[in-house]
C-alpha cells in the first residue's frame, strides 16, 4: 500500500490499465481491500466506468457492495456516472439497490440528480418502494428527501416525467424537500418561517431564472399530476409565496400565477401578518410590484396602508431599485395614515441620490393627501375584503368601477 491505503490494483485501476489488473488479479491481488476512503478496487472501476476491469475482478469475488467511508457503494457511484451496462452488472451479480449512504442517498436519488434516464428507469424496476419511502421519509433525510425536486434541480424534464409515470405513488412523488439556508438566503427572514419546500414551490423559488419560459411547461406537468397548489402546514412554503418571492421575470410569474390560480391557489392564505395573506405580503417585501398589483387585482384582500405599515415596522425598507418602486406604488394606490408618510419622508431621501432627492421630494409631497376618491376605494376594499369581486358579480356594479376598485385603473 503507499500513503493514501492505495493497492496495486486501485493504482492498476486508475491508470486505466486493463492488462495490469487481470494480472494483477491473476497473482492473487486482494480486491476486497480499501484504501483510505473506504472504496474497493470494484468501488473504484465502477466510479470510473472501467467495465473491460470489473468483468475481471468477478472471478476474483469482489465483495459488490462494500461500503466507503460515506456509506456509497460500488452501485451507487455507477448510477451517478450513468454507465447503465456497468449497473446492470452489478445488479446481476447481486448489488443490492435498496442500500442507502450516510445521507440516505439511494443509487435512484444519484441516477435521477444525474439526469440518467435510462438507468433510472432499471433502478425504479429493481428498487423497492419500502426502502424508498424509508429512506426519503427518514428524519434526517435532507438533500434526497424529494425525487421530484432532484429532477427538477438537475432541469431534467424527461426524468420528471418518468418518475410521474411510475409506481411509486403519490405519497413518495409529492414529499417536500427540506428548505435549507441556501434556498432562501437572501430572504433570510422567510427562512425562519418555511422549513420545507413541495416539488411546485421549489420549482417557482429556485428555477424561474435559470429555466425561463420553459418553466412553464415543468409547472404544467406538476400540476396536471395533481400536485397540490395550497399547504396544510404552517412550515411549508406555499406555491404562491414561492413565485412572488422572485423580483423580476414579470410576464412568467404573471402565468405561473394564473396556472397556480386555475388550480385554486389560495391567495388569501394568511400566517404571518393578520392583515395581510402571505402571497401579497411576500410580494411586497421583495419588490414585485407587478406581483402586488396582479394579486390585489384577483382579489386579495390587502390593503396598501397594512404593506407599507409592514415594511417599516420590520425593516424591510432598503434602496433598491426594486423597493423604491415598490414603495411608489403603494403610495399611488392611496395611503391614509399621516404617520407612514413622515417615515417615507426620511427614506427617499435615504435611498436617494443627491441629485433626486428634490424630484422625489416634489412627489412625495404631490401625494401626501390621499384623493376622496381613492379613500373611497379603500374603504370599500376594507369593508368587503375578499368578498369584493363575488359581491361585485352578483351586484350591477359599472364595469369602470369595478376597475377601480380592483385597480385595473389606478
Amino acid at each position: 500500500m503507499n500513503y493514501n491505503s492505495c493497492t496495486p490494483l486501485h493504482c492498476a485501476v486508475s491508470s486505466t490499465n486493463a492488462t495490469l489488473v487481470k494480472y494483477l488479479i491473476s497473482k492473487g491481488a486482494d480486491v476486497s481491500i480499501q484504501d483510505e476512503c473506504g472504496r474497493t478496487s470494484l468501488f473504484l472501476a465502477s466510479e470510473l466506468q472501467r467495465w473491460n476491469m470489473i468483468k475481471h475482478m468477478e472471478t476474483a469475488l469482489c465483495p459488490v457492495d462494500t461500503r466507503s467511508v460515506d456509506g456509497a457503494t460500488a452501485l451507487m457511484v455507477a448510477a451517478q456516472s450513468g454507465n447503465l451496462k456497468v449497473v446492470e452488472e452489478l445488479l446481476k451479480r447481486g448489488a443490492n439497490p435498496d442500500l442507502a449512504a450516510h445521507d440516505f442517498t439511494m443509487a435512484l436519488h444519484l441516477a435521477i440528480h444525474s439526469g440518467h434516464l435510462s438507468v433510472v428507469k432499471l433502478l425504479l424496476k429493481v428498487t423497492s418502494r419500502n426502502a424508498v419511502l424509508a429512506h426519503c421519509t427518514h428524519p434526517k433525510a435532507k438533500t434526497g428527501r424529494s425525487l421530484c425536486c432532484l429532477a427538477i434541480d438537475g432541469e431534467y424534464l424527461d426524468v420528471l416525467k418518468l418518475l410521474l409515470s411510475s409506481d411509486l405513488g403519490n405519497y413518495i412523488l409529492h414529499l417536500p424537500v427540506h428548505c435549507d439556508g441556501s434556498l432562501l438566503e437572501n430572504k433570510p427572514h422567510l427562512g425562519v418561517l418555511y422549513s420545507e419546500c413541495s416539488p411546485v414551490s421549489f420549482l417557482l423559488l429556485t428555477k424561474l431564472n435559470d429555466l425561463k419560459d420553459d418553466i412553464l411547461i415543468y409547472l404544467e406537468v406538476l400540476l396536471n399530476h395533481g400536485f397540490p397548489v395550497n399547504v396544510k402546514d404552517k412550515q411549508s412554503l406555499p406555491p404562491l409565496v414561492a413565485v412572488m418571492l422572485q423580483p423580476g421575470c414579470d410576464h412568467l410569474i404573471s402565468c405561473c400565477v394564473d396556472m397556480l390560480l386555475a388550480h385554486g391557489a389560495d391567495i388569501e392564505y394568511t400566517t404571518i401578518c393578520k392583515m395581510v395573506p402571505d402571497p401579497l405580503l411576500a410580494a411586497c417585501i421583495s419588490g414585485n410590484s407587478s406581483g402586488v398589483l396582479q394579486l390585489l387585482r384577483v382579489g386579495s384582500s390587502g390593503l396598501p396602508d397594512d404593506l407599507l405599515r409592514y415594511l417599516i415596522t420590520h425593516g424591510h425598507l432598503d434602496s433598491s431599485p426594486h423597493m423604491i418602486n415598490m414603495v411608489r406604488l403603494l403610495l399611488e394606490l392611496g395611503v391614509t395614515e399621516p404617520a407612514l408618510y413622515s417615515r417615507l419622508q426620511q427614506y427617499f431621501p435615504e435611498a436617494s441620490s443627491d441629485i433626486q432627492i428634490k424630484a422625489t421630494a416634489a412627489f412625495l409631497a404631490s401625494l401626501q393627501v390621499c384623493s376622496l376618491q381613492k379613500l373611497c376605494r379603500i374603504a370599500v376594499r376594507r369593508l368587503f375584503g375578499h368578498l369584493l369581486i363575488p359581491a361585485m358579480e352578483q351586484l350591477p356594479v359599472p364595469h369602470c368601477l369595478k376597475n377601480y376598485l380592483t385597480y385595473k385603473t389606478l
